[in-house]
């Protein structure tokens, strides 16, 4: 029997019945789910789409069901992450110049000074858009509201395995998706914001994808999104400096010069604390200063993908949009507070305590699943250095139809949703990647520790 339990469902209804939009899709899996996997499976093997690096990469998986959003719940979302990403673009820009929101006592200095990827090189080099691509983890409460979850600026993926789950849609669905809202576009939204992102003065400029090679982990998404923007995908080698110039050899030899890099490495700073220079900050820093380069998404704009300043970004939007924030997150105390940091370590049994600068759910601990010992060192933690820490409301992933093996459960699933921010507009691809936890229970939805994919479906 399927049963999600108190969680929201976005397949079923809390009396069990199916939500209308999914009639159609599940009648046509109902029969045989497993048949359906192992077509979603030949497509990933056919087109070689994998994820990870060395012995941990292996086969993308792709859950046949998609996630459904109706055309207005949509249109709502589109609005308010519109809105986030040009006021995270907005906070960037000022923290890599006057620092307005800071002088009018909106963010403390602390916050910024403290953040672990600040990159004080890039005063007043940051460009129009820092974050050019910005990608946005959304969840859903008990009472189905989307809430933002995280903001991710520094090197958002995920755009080419959300087309691959179209591409398995289409396989399964057919003319299903007629009313259903294209990912295509996004490439050429891309290509765009690309090109706006050039220097100065240059007309015609030459965009190149950076990446690690076959050994980064999201090597696929580089070969793809290279394909289809239509510009050359490059390897460390490739690049050469002339002076404060970047420039490649094409096909034929010949020496080309570099006006944007989009860049997918896995070094992403000018410099690691403690480390020296990365050799991404040696070889781009120069040229960047000079204004030779644009770099999408710049160095310094992982500083929005802080957990710490993710607290402020309401305050962000009033404060360089004056509106109100659409889209709404988390509620979030900032432990660096004195008043708030009591109010945590009082209250930690009912909070989600996170470390400001770790990711991937590093030093995660959620009050009412952890043990009187665990509970007791982080709130010891927590007063040690109360500037490094978080803490949040607890709030439960809605679940989705999933198929494993050859039945169809729930499983619990956010939304990966990706802005492109061009010069005069800021454009949504409609629906994005949504991650499933395929293990009963988990929240874990990432794709290196057991999560997969499903195609999110926008009803045009």
């Amino acid at each position: 029997m399927y049963d999600p339990g108190i969680f929201f469902d976005e397949g079923v209804l809390a009396g069990g019945d199916l939500r209308p939009a999914y009639s159609d899709v599940l009648s046509e899996l109902l029969p045989d789910p497993a048949g359906a996997l192992d077509i979603a499976g030949r497509l990933v093997r056919q087109h070689g789409i994998d994820f990870g690096k060395g012995e941990a990469k292996q086969d993308f998986v792709f859950d046949p069901i998609p996630r459904i959003v109706e055309a207005g719940e949509w249109a709502e979302l589109e609005r308010g992450l519109a809105q986030r990403a040009r006021a995270l673009n907005e906070l960037l820009k000022d923290v890599y110049g006057e620092r307005r929101i800071v002088s009018a006592g909106v963010i403390p200095e602390r916050v910024i000074e403290g953040a672990e990827y600040l990159e004080p090189e890039m005063q007043g080099l940051v460009g129009p858009n820092p974050a050019t691509v910005v990608g946005f983890d959304l969840v859903r409460d008990r009472d189905g509201r989307f809430l933002v979850l995280e903001d991710n600026s520094r090197t958002p993926s995920g755009m080419a395995y959300a087309v691959a789950a179209r591409e398995v849609s289409e396989e399964l669905f057919g003319d299903a998706l007629s009313g259903v809202k294209p990912l295509d576009p996004v490439f050429d939204w891309l290509r765009d914001a690309l090109w706006e992102a050039a220097p100065d003065g240059v007309g015609e400029p030459v965009v190149v994808l950076l990446s690690d090679g076959p050994d980064n982990s999201a090597w696929y998404e580089h070969n793809v999104v290279a394909r289809r923007v239509g510009i050359p995908l490059l390897q460390p080698d490739d690049v050469l400096s002339e002076g404060d110039e970047l420039a490649f050899r094409d096909e034929d030899g010949a020496l080309c010069r570099i006006d944007v890099i989009l860049r997918r490495t896995d070094a992403d700073r000018v410099a690691e604390p403690g480390q020296g220079s990365t050799w991404v900050g040696e070889k781009l820093l120069g040229p960047l200063r000079a204004g030779k380069v644009r770099m999408v998404n710049t160095f310094g704009s992982g500083l929005a993908d802080d957990k710490l300043v993710y607290a402020y970004v309401p305050e962000a939007i009033r404060f360089y949009l004056d509106e109100e924030p659409i889209s709404q997150q988390i509620p979030t105390l900032d432990c660096g507070e004195e008043e708030l940091c009591e109010r945590v370590c009082a209250n930690a049994t009912g909070l989600v305590i996170k470390p400001r600068s770790e990711s991937g759910g590093i030093g995660v601990v959620v009050g009412s699943q952890a043990s009187a010992a665990e509970l007791s060192l982080c709130v010891e933690s927590v007063r040690q250095s109360p500037k490094d820490y978080i803490a949040q409301e607890i709030v439960s992933f809605s679940s989705c139809p999933t198929v494993v093996g050859d039945a169809i459960v729930p499983r619990h699933v956010d939304l990966r949703a990706f802005a492109i921010c061009g010069r005069d507009q800021v454009r949504l691809m409609p629906g994005g990647l949504t991650r499933v936890a395929l293990r009963k229970g988990s929240l874990v939805v990432n794709s290196s520790q057991g999560g997969g994919g499903k195609d999110t479906w926008v009803k045009g």
